[in-house]
């Protein structure tokens, strides 16, 4: 049974399609078969991993009669799978407001292709939508990028209390404080008292720097694969193993010695 991992946020801008690309091909390097979900209508995930094709099947995949998600994926060289965002998802809600089972619609999805898999990130779009509370209901994890301000910090209580209050969202939130400039006193301060009191805040923190803003892009092969962004996403990616599976799955020495977030490389057509 795969672990379904949602990337999610009430706040656009928080670095969620980052930790989703970081996260998953390190997945993939620790030897599970990853498929990353775009449901993002902006297709940064998407693009990041080389697909940018026009079309409009994203919505189709929720939409027919019975969710499907096996005909829509493509593979990467960056050792992950993807189902690609398009324009169609800035309509999904809409499309979803008009079926009863609106929020029964992706978990069914990932039902599909559930053997598959052994850890399916998604990616969700900012704000409240209905594919967003599908997400939440599907998922094993909501893990919400928190970047040390007070809007930030706001948006992340209103979704634990969104998460608190659903009763058919039976996963773990999981809050990290994400782009952290600790020469700020801002971010200091406001990332030590969620550290402190927050239960749902894990203890590893993503820094701002421009290894991580190029990391999704660069893929920070070799020389990099050390830098403080590759490692703080590794280490994050062990406390979410550890706090969702009790266990950690080990790298390969490929992925330590050569960083796993190469994500710019050309994705192609998956042998069905």
């Amino acid at each position: 049974m795969a672990l379904s991992i949602a990337l999610v946020s009430p706040k656009g801008g928080v670095g969620k399609t980052t930790a989703a690309i970081n996260l998953g091909t390190l997945a993939a390097a620790g030897g599970l078969r990853t498929l990353l979900w775009d449901l993002d209508p902006q297709g940064s995930a998407s693009f990041i991993l080389g697909f940018d094709k026009k079309g409009g099947g994203a919505t189709h995949h929720l939409t027919r009669k019975r969710p499907q998600l096996s005909d829509g994926i493509f593979t990467t060289t960056a050792g992950v799978d993807l189902i690609p965002a398009d324009i169609s998802l800035r309509s999904l809600d809409i499309a979803l407001a008009a079926n009863s089972r609106s929020r029964k619609r992706v978990r069914e999805a990932l039902a599909s292709v559930d053997a598959s898999y052994d850890a399916v990130f998604i990616d969700c779009p900012a704000g409240v939508t209905l594919a967003n509370e599908g997400a939440i209901r599907a998922a094993d994890v909501y893990l919400s990028p928190i970047v040390p301000s007070p809007l930030a910090v706001r948006a992340f209580d209103q979704l634990a209390e969104h998460v608190a209050q659903d009763r058919r969202a039976t996963g773990r939130l999981m809050g990290f404080l994400s782009m952290v400039d600790r020469r700020k006193r801002t971010h200091r301060d406001i990332s030590d008292q969620l550290l402190r009191y927050h239960a749902d805040v894990l203890q590893t923190s993503i820094p701002t720097s421009t290894d991580v803003e190029t990391l999704e892009h660069a893929g920070a092969r070799r020389g990099r694969a050390r830098s403080r962004g590759a490692i703080a996403y590794r280490d994050l990616w062990n406390e979410v193993q550890t706090a969702a599976l009790g266990r950690q799955i080990e790298l390969s020495p490929e992925a330590i010695g050569t960083d796993s977030t190469d994500s710019t490389a050309a994705s192609k057509r998956a042998k069905r």
